[in-house]
């Protein structure tokens, strides 16, 4: 740990707030310590040239009184003069390093801050990716986008060029007064009692100002929610007329924030009063002993105090109250530190499900394998009084299909989820060919399971790399030396310029030719390749946007297509066929049918149509398996 960074921590803030910690985040490397140490070192030396400079002030002032005392002829004033040239000259060269000790600790400061704030930014967002779906089941809408850009900020602030003025202040201080007691010990002592104020100026300020920042935060963070989830569901709000009880609760938020500010600017308006009365009623004591210690030097004709050493101590003294003007920036400091342990909940956090981890000890992923669920209870952490699956007990059977049906809040879509593993369930057991998915690594299981939702996203790039990210996914595919992103962004914006798809893609290696003929395979399985082709650059055309929004049937073939290029072993269809037309349901069912092999097919429904062709069906209701059968066994049982 460098020296910056212990020095820094013996504040008082760094206890409360892990500011010291904050500095050191999220794996800096030997550029943001070298940063560091030369802004911290600049930072002192920047202190320094003022009580030298007060020096040399006093030692201007003797000698201009000495000129205005002389009365002989014979007097050397050119002496006088050449001395006081000299002290001008060496003042000018101090200003001079003191320019350049400012600029690089400056320089350094603000360049540390950035670095850091991305580092933060990168690790946060990273991490955040990391956890299980129930952490985002609990989080406030509009709590990232807060995270990422007002927290970031008030970590910008408190960590860049102000931290380089804060340690230049406390140089200064510790020199102004190491040359107050060598000049004159009374003067210098009797104003040391500014140094307790100060101290308590700057504790109970900036408790009652961190206080009342901390709640305007969190009203802002509510008040920001609420407005990304109006914005987000505009065509909601305007349907249900809600805008007044909406704007009300942004209004009530607000003035929680108003009120929280007023205080929090009445509390630093005191406390940059407080400093203002310090430093004049110094001023006085000051005025008032000094002129007393010239008064008693004269009587004794000792001069060993001098207008001049008077001078020096008072305009180091009092000048450095300065020091104490930077005592705003410790709220500054500890709202930055704050913030850090707000996200540190985030960027510290350890998943309970990670879906990113590629090499694990964990056991071989099985390709093929019956998916059995025993005695499975589930609740959602965001309603844990409600039990969504109640001692679920069934088997999908390998390379069958199989259909879950039941009303609606039955627990289908929840055994999808715990398919996936997205959640884990409360008790029971779940097993992939005889393995449970708890022991098997959660990346390899979710890239052997091919996923489309009722209503899938769509991604805001082209067509082609829509269809081929559902490949990019998958950890190994041979493709991933070519960085699928940034190739297909470039054959795509060539065809958007003019030229033809085939031609462009006769130019790119055999691999990238291969996965276009996947894609396209998987366009025609999803049966959704016509409609493609009519798009005004077919598999080149941006979607996603607002001026090329699809329709929703449109958007579950185009996610078929993704689950399907992958050619996963698990193909789980969440209604994915809810927004089609019959024909177009029954021409996919079919393409499905006779391209399924060893596949093994889920599907959750509400439409017969969608089941009736299924190898068994699953009926639940409210979260219980009712009935199980083929369709036509089903029927005569007259049952649900």
């Amino acid at each position: 740990m460098s020296a910056a960074s212990r020095w820094i921590g013996r504040f008082p803030f760094r206890r409360r707030y892990g500011y010291r910690a904050l500095l050191f985040r999220a794996k800096p490397s030997n550029l943001d310590y070298f940063l560091l140490t030369i802004g911290t070192s600049a930072a002192i030396a920047a202190g320094v040239p003022f009580p030298l400079l007060g020096i040399l002030f006093g030692q201007l002032v003797d000698d201009l009184n000495s000129i205005s005392c002389i009365s002989s002829p014979h007097a050397d004033k050119a002496a006088l003069e050449r001395s006081i040239q000299a002290k001008v000259m060496l003042m000018i060269y101090i200003s001079i390093g003191n320019f350049i000790a400012i600029y690089v600790h400056t320089s350094c400061w603000s360049l540390f801050g950035e670095r850091l704030v991305a580092r933060l930014r990168r690790c946060y967002f990273k991490n955040l990716l990391r956890q299980e779906i129930a952490f985002f089941d609990n989080l406030p809408a509009g709590e990232v986008p807060t995270r990422l850009t007002t927290d970031m900020e008030t970590i910008r602030v408190g960590t860049s060029e102000r931290v380089g003025i804060f340690i230049s202040s406390f140089a200064y201080l510790a020199g102004a007064y190491t040359v107050a007691l060598l000049k004159v010990p009374r003067l210098a002592a009797m104003l040391t009692f500014m140094i307790p104020a100060y101290v308590l100026m700057v504790i109970v300020g900036g408790m009652y100002i961190g206080r009342f920042m901390a709640r305007a935060s969190q009203h802002f963070a509510a008040a920001t929610s609420v407005v990304s989830q109006s914005l987000s569901n505009v065509a909601l709000i305007h349907a249900l007329g809600a805008h007044q009880r909406l704007e009300a609760r942004i209004v009530e938020s607000l003035e929680k924030v108003q009120r929280a500010a007023m205080k929090k600017a009445i509390a630093a308006a005191t406390q940059f009063g407080f400093t203002f009365l310090v430093a004049y009623s110094a001023n006085a004591v000051a005025f008032w002993q000094g002129s007393s210690e010239i008064s008693r030097a004269a009587e004794s004709n000792a001069p060993n105090v001098t207008a001049g050493a008077v001078y020096t101590v008072i305009f180091v003294l009092l000048d450095g109250k300065s020091a104490f003007q930077v005592a705003p920036f410790l709220q500054i400091f500890g709202a930055a530190a704050a913030a850090g342990q707000t996200l540190s909940t985030v960027a510290d956090r350890n998943p309970s499900i990670d879906g990113t981890l590629t090499a694990t000890n964990q056991d071989p992923m099985p390709r093929y394998g019956d998916i059995t669920f025993r005695e499975v209870t589930f609740s959602y952490p965001s309603r844990p009084e409600y039990q969504a699956l109640k001692s679920v007990s069934f088997k999908i059977a390998e390379g069958g299909f199989t259909a879950i049906v039941g009303s609606s809040g039955s627990g289908k879509s929840t055994i999808g989820g715990l398919m996936s593993r997205l959640y884990d369930s409360c008790t029971g057991r779940i097993l992939l060919g005889g393995n449970e998915i708890s022991t098997l690594n959660v990346r390899q299981l979710r890239q052997s399971i091919g996923v489309v939702d009722q209503d899938p996203a769509i991604l805001y790039c082209s067509v082609l790399e829509n269809i081929a990210f559902g490949i990019a996914s998958v950890s190994g595919h041979k493709s991933e030396q070519y960085h699928i992103g940034s190739r297909l962004f470039a054959i795509t914006k060539k065809v958007r310029k003019g030229q033809d798809l085939r031609s462009v893609l006769s130019k790119e290696p055999q691999i990238i030719q291969r996965l276009f003929e996947e894609v396209e395979q998987a366009a025609i399985l999803a049966n959704a390749h016509e409609f493609i082709q009519s798009l005004q650059y077919g598999y080149a055309t941006v979607i996603g946007s607002v001026e090329m929004e699809l329709s929703g049937g449109q958007k579950q073939r185009l996610a078929l297509a993704r689950a399907l290029v992958r050619d996963p072993p698990i193909l789980l269809l969440d209604e994915a066929t809810s927004a089609l037309d019959s024909i177009s349901e029954q021409e996919i069912l079919a393409s499905l049918k006779e391209n399924r092999r060893e596949k093994t097919t889920v599907t959750i429904a509400h439409r017969l149509g969608t089941v009736k062709d299924a190898d068994h069906i699953i009926v639940l209701h409210d979260g219980l398996v009712v009935e199980e059968g083929t369709h036509d066994e089903l029927l005569r049982n007259e049952g649900r």
